[in-house]
């Protein structure tokens, strides 16, 4: 479990204030939100409002939409009806609906709704954090994909390298391994495997690792942490997201 989920607020230090806060906790209750320094006190209790009609939203009971129809409505008019400010559609949109760009303002609603009941069902399901990382790394997904797979009767080829993924009627159909082949209606595999003709550039993720030797500034009292950076606060297209992760994912010695 990552003990806390965290968004970058741009902000300046003042000489009556002192150092600014730029790491603030993703509220994700009502208490929270009227808590959290991320919304001005006038829009508190709109947030407020917000998440208290996300947990009551029921898509079975037209009831529960209050007027509002999420599936031809987008997130934006979803928003004005709690008079939600720009900042706070910030860091709802992007920390907990975890949007990586403003596109999904125009969208149905219902999808904003889905994603951040996601949210709140997660980090009710672990309390402290919607977030989990594998102890020891990345590395233990594969492994555990591995032993679920065995146990469902899936089949491994181990040391054997894919020559080709096979094609039929314009559909993949299966990879071939030397002499053998295994079919497949799915096959997923990194583009290198992939016939030129068949793959198409649709973005590019940066990724970079830091060894620190101190906690992370402002998130000093959790060892691990999701910090999310919205677009608009740095100017950039999309978010940047950082983990922060320490001895106790089993990541670095203590």
């Amino acid at each position: 479990l990552v003990d806390g989920s965290y968004v970058y607020k741009k902000g300046s230090d003042s000489m009556f204030w002192g150092k600014a806060q730029l790491l603030h906790k993703v509220p994700a209750t009502e208490s929270e939100a009227l808590s959290t320094g991320l919304v001005s006190m006038w829009g508190k209790r709109g947030l407020r409002n917000f998440l208290v009609y996300i947990k009551d939203f029921d898509p079975a009971n037209k009831a529960s939409w209050k007027s509002f129809d999420p599936n031809t409505q987008t997130a934006a008019e979803l928003f004005a009806k709690f008079s939600l400010d720009d900042d706070t559609v910030d860091f709802v949109g992007h920390a907990m609906a975890l949007q990586d760009s403003d596109s999904y303002l125009t969208q149905p609603a219902i999808k904003l709704i889905d994603a951040v009941k996601l949210y709140a069902t997660s980090l009710a399901a672990h309390s402290k954090s919607p977030y989990l990382y594998p102890v020891y790394g990345l590395s233990g997904l594969p492994e555990a994909f591995s032993r679920v797979c065995s146990v469902r009767g899936g089949i491994f080829m181990l040391h054997h390298d894919v020559d080709e993924i096979l094609f039929q009627d314009g559909k993949v159909a299966g990879v071939r391994v030397g002499e053998q082949a295994a079919t497949a209606p799915v096959v997923i595999s990194d583009p290198s495997y992939a016939p030129k003709d068949r793959v198409q550039a649709s973005g590019r993720i940066v990724r970079t690792i830091a060894l620190l030797n101190h906690p992370v500034e402002q998130v000093k009292t959790v060892k691990s942490a999701q910090i999310i950076i919205p677009q608009k606060q740095i100017g950039r297209a999309h978010d940047v997201y950082m983990t922060v992760l320490s001895d106790q994912h089993n990541v670095v010695d203590k």
